[in-house]
This record gives structure tokens, sequence and C-alpha cells, in this order.
């Protein structure tokens, strides 16, 4: 979606057409602009007289401020899930459908990492990390 023109190139477009004898359709090529977009600013500054443009609604987001805690006890609570995973944990608690962009943005903001857990130089002498290990090498070949 494109962004909207500032107030000062509104009141220029607004301006040319009214001082010239050209057509809303002229003035649209000469600006760049649809036709539709001219008799909107027109109708603006005919209504209002004001052409600063408003604020975008959009769409309100499913994941809000009052879910943050709820995602911090589910990332705190299984670290090492993957994003679907948590997806579902989310929905299981909140009855709230998302996807996994939608998650992955809300650990943005929480300024959550996803980090698997490796095993360092001194856990791998543990009993059960080699019992791991060797059943991943095994199934490899």
């Amino acid at each position: 979606m494109a962004r909207a023109l500032s107030r000062e190139l509104r009141e220029a477009i607004v301006g040319a057409y009214n001082r010239s004898e050209s057509t809303i359709a002229e003035t649209a090529i000469l600006f760049g602009i649809s036709e539709r977009t001219v008799n909107k600013y027109l109708r603006l500054e005919r209504e209002n007289g004001d052409l600063t443009p408003g604020k975008s609604t959009g769409r309100p987001g499913k994941i809000t401020d009052v879910h943050d805690k709820t995602i911090l006890k589910i990332v705190k609570s299984s670290p090492d899930k993957t994003l679907s995973e948590y997806c579902d944990e989310f929905y299981e608690r909140t009855g709230i459908i998302v996807g996994t962009t939608i998650m992955f943005r809300a650990f943005e903001k929480l300024n959550i990492r996803r980090k698997k857990k490796s095993y360092y130089a001194s856990e791998q002498d543990r009993p059960d990390v080699k019992k791991k290990t060797r059943l991943h090498i095994d199934n490899g070949r």
C-alpha cells in the first residue's frame, strides 16, 4: 500500500488545479497521480479546508500487550520448541490462532532470541548425551 502524500504536496495539487484552466485529468498527469486522487483532494479542500493526511487505522494486531506475559510463560516453560509449536501452545492457552510470522514478530518485540540448546565440551561427556549422539550417528547410516 502506498504512503499518503504530504500536506504540502496535496496543497500544491489543489493549488495547481485552482490556478490553471487545466482539467482534473491534466492535473493528475502533471503530478503522476490518479484523477480520483485529485478529486478526493479537491473535495477535502472544499469540505474541510484541511488537506492534512489522516492517521491510517490499519488492522489491529492479534497479539497485543496483554498477551506478552502468556508468550513469556510459554517460552520459559519450554525454550526449545519450534515457532509452530509455540503457535499451537498459544492457541491452547488463549484460543487465538496465530501464524509463525506473527509469533516471530512478537518474539522480536519481546526481545526473545530462539537459540536451541547446544552441548558444550563438558556436557558432551555425559552418558545421556553420548547415547543421543550415538543414536543419531547410528540412524544416519
